[in-house]
């Protein structure tokens, strides 16, 4: 009775802890994949971000740029900020 307990634990096969370490492996894997996918939004996400902040700092150049030729031709004076 004890041999047969201890061989459905220990089984390497189908004994519950061969079982339960299978299961527990499955999950750590399936967390790592929505860990590295989380990852990679991340990622993407900075880049978009990265990118949209230099096309903003572009278009407020090029504004700047626009104000100062509009304020010449009308003869203003600008400052330099």
């Amino acid at each position: 009775m004890m041999d047969e307990l201890i061989t459905n634990l220990t089984d390497p096969l189908n004994g519950l802890v061969q079982l339960r370490q299978s299961t527990l492996q499955g999950e750590i894997s399936d967390d790592n994949d929505r860990i590295d996918q989380q990852n990679q939004y991340i990622s993407d996400y900075r880049t978009n971000l990265t990118k949209q902040f230099s096309d903003m700092e572009i278009a407020l150049q090029n504004m700047k740029s626009q104000y100062a030729r509009m304020a010449s031709a009308l003869g203003l004076t600008t400052s330099s900020t």
